[in-house]
């Protein structure tokens, strides 16, 4: 049976007879059973093995499976499994016994990207990975025009020690894109261009991602909401409208507060105003991030993109410890909600990473969903809320349905107005 490979991985298991007849049946993997004496682990072979159940190809077993216990911490798994068609793959994860979530995923110039969870109940991931020429387009070596039109400028600006890399494109009101945590300008994908027919996109790596250097500086929401304040001035701009996804979302929101008078409309996606807003089995996983993940990312998506445009690949562990250290830090920004008086607009997955109580508390801190808006919307907020379906905090930031939702809201389409307009 044809071997589906993983470089490395390791994951929990609650039935050992149970797993080890779904990933035999699903990807055709060799289980070898190690005994009590080795902690009940199991081992797994995931590339062709000779008569002796040897790996003939050196490095292919590098991880393996251990049972879950009680008393330890953070038992989750890391691992991306490579797969010829995806389509065929979701139907064998599913005939084996597992449940795929969604539909899969285009990351430009990586592949086609879906999760599921297994028999024990750990998420994992499949890549059909895309081909050549465009694994080839990634590294810059052909234009990634299909996927990233060619920003009319480019450069460079210095905002407080940080060497910022910049994009413009298109025409129009200027509006301000900041991508997701470990993400880059082209993590939006095919949502760049749609907003870009209708305004001027200035499109910002943050500090330490893309093709922005790490330094010396600490990853900090708050001061490259600062940064930006930097860069746009420097670029001319003395307002702008802006966008932020995630990671995004909260430069986004620091920038607003830290600077109201530069922003006339605010869409934050994917955005928490506090830590308690996560579903509780995300902290610990915020928690676990830091460098001692980066050898287990090495086949990801997300740092094979990284790798391909960043100044300094080898970096990565060290932008993983910064980006722990930030996500470990408490925070509770609801009085700085209040401080908002531009028009905001919130957006989310129905399958977001946050608890559908913090969203509506977010929105009612922005004066929204706190009354009925009135026959002639006369109670109606300036803000608005909007729950996209079939969408997850990891899709929504290219889902085309995302500048769909927003950009009416940027043209202040969503304004108050009158019962029959």
């Amino acid at each position: 049976m044809k071997m589906n490979p993983v470089v490395h991985f390791e994951m929990p298991y609650e039935n050992r007879e149970r797993f080890v007849k779904f990933y035999t049946k699903a990807f055709g993997w060799q289980m070898q059973k190690l005994g009590k004496d080795m902690g009940d682990y199991v081992t797994a072979a995931t590339t062709e093995t000779d008569e002796n159940r040897m790996v003939k190809r050196p490095g292919a077993i590098n991880g393996g499976f251990f049972p879950k216990k009680p008393d330890w911490p953070a038992q989750y798994p890391s691992v991306v499994i490579a797969v010829d068609d995806i389509k065929e793959a979701m139907k064998k994860v599913a005939d084996a016994g597992g449940k795929v979530l969604g539909e899969p995923m285009e990351i430009p110039g990586i592949g086609q990207y879906v999760s599921f969870i297994d028999t024990e109940g750990n998420r994992v991931s499949m890549l059909e990975p895309a081909p050549m020429s465009a694994q080839t387009a990634m590294k810059g070596e052909k234009p990634m025009s299909a996927t990233k039109p060619t920003p009319a400028r480019s450069g460079r600006i210095e905002a407080n020690g940080v060497n910022y890399y910049y994009e413009i494109h298109g025409q129009g009101e200027p509006l301000l894109l900041l991508h997701g945590g470990l993400g880059s300008i082209e993590m939006f994908g095919p949502v760049l261009p749609m907003l870009a027919e209708h305004r001027q996109v200035i499109g910002v790596d943050l500090h330490g991602h893309g093709r922005t250097p790490l330094g010396d500086r600490r990853i900090s929401a708050p001061d490259m909401g600062d940064d930006m304040a930097v860069l746009l001035k420097k670029l001319g701009y003395k307002q702008v409208d802006v966008l932020g996804y995630s990671l995004g979302g909260y430069v986004a929101f620091r920038f607003a507060v830290q600077h109201p008078t530069m922003v006339r409309r605010l869409a934050l996606l994917s955005t928490g105003y506090a830590q308690d807003g996560f579903y509780p089995e995300m902290l610990p996983m915020q928690a676990q991030v830091g460098a001692g993940m980066a050898e287990s990312m090495k086949d990801d998506p997300m740092y094979q993109s990284y790798k391909a445009i960043a100044p300094h690949p080898e970096e990565f562990p060290k932008l993983l410890d910064r980006m722990g250290e930030a996500m470990r830090m408490p925070y509770d920004w609801s009085e700085d909600v209040k401080k908002l008086t531009m028009p905001v607009m919130l957006i989310y997955g129905d399958s977001d990473m946050f608890r559908p109580e913090h969203i509506v508390k977010f929105y009612q801190l922005l004066g929204g969903g706190l009354k009925d808006a009135g026959w002639m919307r006369e109670q109606m907020s300036q803000n608005r809320l909007a729950i996209l379906p079939n969408l997850t905090h990891y899709e929504i930031g290219s889902a085309p349905e995302l500048a769909r939702t927003v950009l009416p809201f940027l043209d202040g389409g969503h304004r108050n107005r009158s019962k029959g307009e």
